[in-house]
């Protein structure tokens, strides 16, 4: 029990960290240029002055770091506590999504060819996971077990992942790159960037509320449901 705790306050704690890191990159980001509905998650993360130096990226990258190496062990911690083979399917691709955080952090847009394909394949993990959390959970008697508010998040987190991991892997990130170094105007909004932080933020609620699962329960709240579904630490 106090080692669920333990886990399940590192993972919240991870992503909290994470997040507020990434409101201070895009406060500080070129006097406030940056605008999440017209620029990619990934660009919080390009040094303009040198590598690791201090800057708004810098802030940015340490935040998908230490979220990257919280989620990995959370879930690492997640498989050796259960005992099915879709357990450890589940378990590895949300520890390889984190590994794959940790990457975005390290090789940023400065080498734009290693972040790209680190992108595509963090979003797949990503849809990976969701989707055989989905899947799981409607087979047998899982679903009856299961939080539809964790239900929700996953479906959406799964979509929203697949939709940018697919447009990245076709040239979609890399187009608008080129296309502002040809000094082509962006668009203000581009729903692919809003798409992508949707999976971003989508995938931190999802493992949140895998962690909250894991914190000691009062005797009254363990008696209620989610939505008139019962929870399980999963």
């Amino acid at each position: 029990m106090k080692k669920n705790r333990a886990f399940g306050l590192l993972g919240i704690a991870g992503v909290g960290v994470c997040v507020i890191l990434l409101v201070v990159a895009i406060m500080l980001f070129e006097d406030g240029a940056y605008s999440p509905l017209g620029c990619f998650v990934s660009e919080l993360g390009l040094y303009t002055a040198g590598y690791f130096t201090m800057s708004s990226a810098l802030f940015y990258n340490i935040g998908t770091i230490l979220a990257g190496a919280a989620i990995a062990v959370f879930m690492v911690y997640y498989g050796i506590s259960k005992d099915t083979w879709t357990d450890a399917a589940f378990s590895f691709f949300g520890m390889l999504t984190g590994v794959l955080l940790i990457a975005q952090g390290v090789y940023t847009l400065n080498y734009a060819h290693y972040h790209i394909y680190g992108l595509i394949a963090l979003f797949f993990s990503v849809f990976a996971m969701c989707a055989i959390y989905i899947v799981t959970r409607f087979v047998g008697s899982g679903i009856q077990n299961a939080s539809l508010a964790t239900l929700i998040v996953a479906f959406f987190a799964g979509c929203t992942s697949i939709a940018f991991a697919i447009f990245t892997l076709t040239g979609g990130v890399t187009q608008v790159f080129a296309e502002d170094a040809a000094e082509v105007g962006r668009l203000a909004v581009m729903p692919f960037a809003i798409i992508e932080w949707a999976a971003l933020l989508l995938m931190f609620a999802f493992i949140v509320l895998l962690a909250v699962r894991m914190l000691p329960k009062t005797k009254r709240a363990a008696q209620s449901n989610d939505f008139g579904l019962r929870d399980i630490a999963f």
